[in-house]
């Protein structure tokens, strides 16, 4: 598995070597992990990180640190999930808050969110 955290720096990849994954119940080959707010000014790094991934393969977004998302972050989301079902592979969000899955909720988005994961 293979984990990239996004937005912590201007720099992309930053890969963190030898760092063990964070908790989730799914096996993904890349873990992608945005900084706390995804708007329009850190959708287009996610996006980029995402794209990075293959997409007949399962990989995860893990919001653990994620407190704020926007409509653009949604549509980064949306389009990889699409891309990713379209691959015969899967993303899902994993270890978003209860707030933060509420958004997932309102917008009738939650077939994006790790069903097996506990909200905080």
């Amino acid at each position: 598995m293979r984990h990239v955290r996004v937005g912590l720096t201007r720099t992309f990849p930053a890969l963190l070597g030898g760092m063990p994954p964070p908790p989730c119940s799914i096996l993904a080959s890349v873990i992608v992990t945005p900084a706390s707010e995804i708007d329009p000014a850190s959708a287009p790094e996610l996006a980029e990180a995402l794209e990075a991934c293959d997409p007949t393969e399962r990989n995860g977004v893990d919001f653990a640190e994620v407190v704020f998302c926007d409509s653009s972050g949604l549509r980064v989301l949306v389009a990889e999930h699409q891309r990713h079902l379209d691959a015969g592979g899967r993303l899902l969000v994993l270890n978003a808050s209860e707030k933060v899955a509420r958004i997932f909720e309102i917008t009738g988005l939650t077939e994006l969110l790790d069903e097996g994961a506990e909200r905080s």
